[in-house]
């Protein structure tokens, strides 16, 4: 067998766990969107469109809440 399937990695892993939870969680109803990102030397580029590069963090103190700008982000179902 291969080196992948004894160790998956931290995104297969973190996807089988999100997937787990909803199949668990009939009565509930998600919405299940994803961005991939890179951060190298403090540069952040976006992994899902080679494009955007150089973004930026962005911060809501009032709302507590942290995001880049500009990141692409994907509806997710399987």
């Amino acid at each position: 067998k291969g080196l992948g399937r004894r160790n998956p990695g931290l995104i297969p892993l973190a996807v089988q766990d999100v997937f787990s939870y909803i199949k668990q969680s009939p009565e509930r109803e998600f919405l299940l969107r994803v961005s991939y990102l890179e951060i190298y030397n403090e540069v952040i580029n976006d992994l899902l469109a080679p494009e955007a590069i150089n973004l930026r963090i962005r911060e809501d103190a009032k709302n507590r809440s942290v995001w880049v700008d500009g990141l692409k982000e994907e509806i997710v179902v399987s």
